[in-house]
């Protein structure tokens, strides 16, 4: 949103509705203003009258707002030099009837230019420590000197809705001495939101990560048919006499077809039986021994951490966030290298999730990590201790370490959700330690249709009655070892949404 100051004599302030502009104009009762009646004009001064209107065709707003809470005139030769301040108003959490009455201000002859700041008081932005309850950090730096040396800084504290920055920059002189000036909003923000994980669909993710990566199902199928080829080969050889075996071709010629058939509907048997079993025993080294529901309670806990109660601030590890920019807006100074900047989580009505407001100057800047932690002692924004206490909390999904890159402009809204892409195994290294290991089992007579798969055997014809019923009776029981489970194995993969505005 932005403000448009108008200013008659110094300063005059009318607040303007619309999405984006704003009109101020402030009261005349400032002792900083030095208004004189036309008639009394020495000689070489002349009345500046800051005027304007709001463009397009948007009204006046007779109404309070919260949204500036103070604001500071800087006036400056047009050559660059100071030549004084005022603080126009300072309020304590309180609005402020608009629109406020016009002024006017008497100046030596010449050319100046005016700066007006809104929320640069650092008394609005205090923050805590452990050694001092309340600490300020100077917003305005060198600007009592000369206009190019003047800095605006980031706060040590979070901007809040009544705190933003705002900004106006106008010449003006004895020849040209109305200017129109245009308060706007000078911070810029990203939200960033977490998309609540599926549980469900997070643990289909895995399981099949886990299963396709070892390659469980060439594994069983492998096992089962040399298990099938020996298992049949023994009842071909104890039920059917030699002779008929030779006529029939040799005992390979009998078992051979016998296992082509069933090795399928084997493979395919152990290998569902694998995927319960496998969601059991996540369940079991996650969960406590909980079922596959109680298991989704347990994931969706873990892939959701900002959404526990205890989440309550984040450490946000940003690269070259921008520090300091000049009174033309332009970003003089970063922090260079990688940050930790502290921000509280915000419910939006916007997202049904909690979201991180990361506001700032315009530039280009890259957010690498975001760690979460419990409500703790640590204040302030910016927060460049070891990311390493009891205040973090524990798991492998509660940090985001997939980076977010934009230039946020100054004055606009973007948001970026952050998504699970995949859900996996940091290794799938196999363990043969004999902890970490199931069996899957099957019997030939739970496969369907098992009859009709062996009576449709030609070289059976003769035999069948000799061997279907040992056959269907034969058990199948593939061991298999499996990689490490636990949470510390567990690899969460997400990436972020394109930046938009909103």
């Amino acid at each position: 949103m932005k403000l448009h100051l108008t200013l008659i004599g110094l300063l005059a302030l009318l607040l303007l509705s619309g999405c984006g502009k704003t009109e101020l104009l402030p009261s005349e009762d400032d002792p900083g203003f030095t208004p004189v009646p036309d008639a009394d004009i020495p000689e070489g001064y002349f009345v500046v009258t800051f005027s304007g209107f709001s463009p397009d065709s948007r009204t006046a707003i007779n109404d309070t707002t919260s949204r500036v809470q103070s604001l500071r005139y800087i006036l400056y030769k047009s050559t660059g030099e100071f030549v004084k301040e005022r603080l126009v108003f300072s309020k304590n959490g309180t609005s402020t009837q608009w629109p406020l009455a016009a002024q006017k201000d008497t100046l030596p002859k010449g050319s100046y230019r005016a700066v007006f700041l809104g929320n640069t008081e650092k008394t609005q932005f205090p923050y805590a420590t452990s050694s001092a309850a309340v600490n300020y950090n100077d917003i305005l730096l060198n600007y009592t000197t000369t206009y190019s040396n003047a800095r605006i800084a980031l706060p040590n504290a979070e901007f809040r809705n009544n705190s933003e920055y705002y900004w106006a920059n106008v010449t003006f002189s004895d020849v040209s001495p109305t200017p129109y000036i245009l308060l706007q909003r000078i911070i810029g923000m990203m939200n960033v939101h977490r998309n609540v994980v599926d549980a469900q669909d997070a643990l289909n993710k895995l399981v099949n990560n886990i299963v396709t990566q070892i390659g469980y199902k060439n594994i069983i199928q492998n096992t089962a048919q040399g298990l099938l080829t020996t298992e049949i080969k023994n009842i071909v050889g104890s039920r059917v006499d030699g002779i008929t075996i030779g006529l029939l071709g040799g005992i390979d010629a009998i078992v051979n077809p016998i296992v082509a058939n069933l090795i399928q509907p084997v493979t395919d048997t152990l290998y569902n039986r694998l995927l319960k079993q496998l969601v059991n025993q996540i369940g079991t080294t996650l969960g406590a021994n909980e079922n596959q529901n109680g298991l989704l309670g347990v994931l969706g806990e873990l892939l959701n951490p900002w959404e526990f109660s205890q989440a309550h601030t984040a450490i946000v590890t940003i690269n070259d966030f921008p520090k300091t920019i000049d009174f033309n807006l332009n970003v003089t100074d970063k922090y260079t290298g990688l940050h930790n900047f502290r921000y509280d989580f915000v419910n939006n009505t916007f997202f049904a999730q909690k979201c991180l407001y990361i506001k700032g100057f315009s530039n280009l800047f890259d957010i690498r990590k975001i760690n979460v932690i419990k409500k703790g002692l640590l204040s302030g924004v910016v927060f460049d201790g070891i990311v390493d206490s009891p205040l973090l909390l524990n798991g492998a999904f509660i940090d985001i370490n997939d980076p977010l890159s934009y230039n946020v402009p100054a004055n606009r809204r973007y948001k970026a959700d952050y998504s699970l892409l995949d859900l996996g195994l940091k290794s799938y290294t196999q363990q043969t330690d004999g902890n970490h290991s199931l069996s899957v089992t099957v019997q030939l007579t739970e496969i369907a249709n098992i009859n009709g798969i062996l009576g449709g055997l030609p070289i059976l014809n003769t035999i069948l009655n000799l061997v279907l019923s040992p056959i269907k009776n034969i058990t199948i029981s593939v061991p298999l070892n499996l990689p490490l489970l636990g949470v510390d194995n567990l690899k969460l993969s997400g990436g972020w949404s394109t930046p938009t505005s909103y």
